[in-house]
């Protein structure tokens, strides 16, 4: 018998593994590394480098439109929203400020931007994922998207039942 909360995951999980390849394989990371790096130095665009979090930015975006669908069914939707906004609102906050570091800096040697990111990037991801959890915890079954990466991790590539919604045990 599968609680709500177990449920949730599930297909949460689900979500997660549909969407965030970028996330789970390496060689698909060690792809776009290399294009980008490649792309930096055929057109002399030290900018190219803001592409790399642009498509982590944008795999998450796909993945939280899904998590919204899902969590529709088991939360009042104004709950959904705030948590949606929040993420997604952290999210492109923090990709903002790594643009603007990195324009910033970007003349600089590379140890210099990497201290920067690191110094300025770091305080606002903690707070933001502070704000984010203590939202969660309205909630007495919220399920944050680590503890949805955790699952995704430790099932692997083993085949998962998939848990239709018009089974109800």
């Amino acid at each position: 018998m599968q609680t709500a909360r177990e449920e949730r995951l599930q297909k949460l999980a689900l979500a997660y593994r549909d969407v965030e390849w970028l996330g789970t394989r390496w060689y698909w990371n060690m792809f776009l590394f290399i294009t980008v790096g490649i792309l930096i130095e055929w057109t002399d665009l030290p900018m190219l480098i803001l592409a790399i979090p642009a498509v982590f930015l944008a795999s998450d975006f796909r993945y939280q439109l899904k998590k919204q669908k899902i969590l529709d069914g088991y939360i009042s939707k104004a709950q959904v929203r705030r948590q949606f906004l929040l993420r997604v609102g952290s999210h492109v906050l923090l990709y903002a400020v790594l643009t603007i570091v990195i324009i910033q800096t970007i003349e600089e040697p590379f140890w210099k931007i990497l201290v920067a990111i690191f110094a300025i990037l770091t305080p606002l991801y903690f707070i933001s994922e502070w704000i984010i959890r203590r939202d969660g915890a309205r909630d007495p079954d919220y399920i944050s998207d680590r503890e949805v990466a955790r699952f995704v991790k430790q099932k692997g590539t083993s085949k998962w039942n998939t848990y239709s919604s018009d089974k109800h045990v």
